[in-house]
């Protein structure tokens, strides 16, 4: 079977989940509570200063998680058997529904209860932080709209290449575009899922599909190598390549007085994506790709390294769960309790077990949906 360029015929290799990439994206996963307890707590002022100062690695740490999903979600695009058009586009559609549903549950329910509780329901609409938050961008919505754009690329046949062109176009444009707001929170609060409106737009389509376009390019790569020789040697360069592209850029930017972490860390910066920030992103997300490549095949019929695959496949429900015990816990806490009273150990014991339940009721909820397409297939 074979794949016709214009000028020659490529193989076509069959397309194949790689346990080594799910494994990359595993602790970045189970990061999530740690980082946003620290980011939540901290808006709520329960972190004393000290601890918001010498934790502040977190959020340093933090900067590369949404790119290594992103890179991996385009990646998986690529290596699924079922990335048509149709399936993207419906797979895109589910992501917004429970993203819109997500924001509910972890904003508007629990902010109705406190409101309930307290007798005044009155700031139930009169209260707009909530509504606001849920109408900014979250990864989740994010995702959804990167599915949908990607459907529009299988439907009119984009070559990699297009997809890689037009998300940097993209890229360009929202940094070209000068800043602006309509007057209306709300609705700069909504128009922040495309384009780059203030601190709140957190991924805004136009400036994070690039990392979606370059795993969709990556994956095409990593899934076309003839023998798992030639993969490792292509590994080992991307890592060197990486490795010195940062150092490279690092120099560069400091050499013209910038602020090399500040640009790397775009929610240090106000959430701000631009090309210097994707391009050190992209390199530092190599060398974490390459590492865990490495890491894999040292680990591979480890319990812990199964288990961490396993975890990997469950980012949906991980991811959802997650975020409902902190959001619930950060509402009620900000209302009964004031002053700064998150310690280390508690915010410690918060986070560890804030991942521990996490992971139990996202396996838990694999299985019953596993038993259930058993019992779907034996009737």
């Amino acid at each position: 079977m074979s794949e016709k360029t214009k000028n020659q015929t490529v193989p076509v290799v069959a397309k194949r989940r790689f346990e080594e990439l799910d494994l990359a994206r595993s602790l970045p996963l189970l990061f999530l509570p740690l980082g946003h307890i620290y980011e939540e707590f901290s808006y709520i002022k329960a972190l004393p200063e000290n601890l918001v100062s010498n934790y502040s690695w977190i959020l340093n740490l933090g900067c590369l998680v949404p790119s290594i999903f992103m890179i991996l979600m385009g990646a998986n695009i690529h290596l699924s058997r079922k990335s048509t058009a149709e399936n993207l586009f419906k797979r895109g559609i589910i992501l917004l529904v429970m993203g819109v549903a997500l924001n509910f549950f972890r904003i508007i329910f629990p902010f109705i209860i406190v409101s309930i509780i307290h007798g005044n329901l009155k700031e139930i609409i009169g209260e707009s932080s909530s509504l606001y938050f849920t109408l900014t961008s979250d990864i989740y919505d994010f995702a959804g709209l990167a599915f949908i754009v990607f459907a529009f690329f299988k439907k009119f046949d984009f070559s990699r290449l297009a997809i890689i062109l037009s998300s940097i176009v993209l890229l360009t444009l929202d940094v070209v575009i000068p800043q602006f707001s309509t007057g209306s929170k709300y609705l700069d609060g909504f128009l922040g899922r495309f384009i780059y409106m203030n601190e709140d737009s957190y991924f805004p389509l136009s400036t994070w599909l690039v990392f979606p376009a370059i795993g969709y390019y990556f994956g095409y790569f990593y899934n076309n190598f003839e023998t798992e020789d030639i993969r490792k040697s292509f590994v080992k360069k991307t890592f060197w390549v990486s490795l010195v592209g940062v150092f490279a850029m690092w120099f560069s930017l400091t050499n013209y007085k910038l602020d090399a972490l500040t640009i790397i860390t775009s929610p240090a910066n106000e959430y701000i994506t631009d090309l210097p920030n994707v391009i050190m992103l992209t390199l530092l997300d190599g060398i974490w790709f390459a590492m865990f490549y490495f890491i894999y095949f040292k680990m591979k019929d480890t319990k812990i390294c199964k288990f961490l695959v396993k975890i990997s496949r469950l980012i949906v429900p991980f991811y959802i769960i997650q975020w409902i015990i902190i959001g619930w816990a950060e509402y009620f806490a900000n209302d009964f309790i004031k002053g700064t009273w998150m310690g280390h150990w508690l915010f410690w014991t918060f986070t560890i077990v804030t991942t521990i339940i996490s992971a139990i009721i996202a396996i838990i909820y694999n299985k019953i949906k596993e038993n259930q397409r058993l019992n779907a297939v034996q009737s």
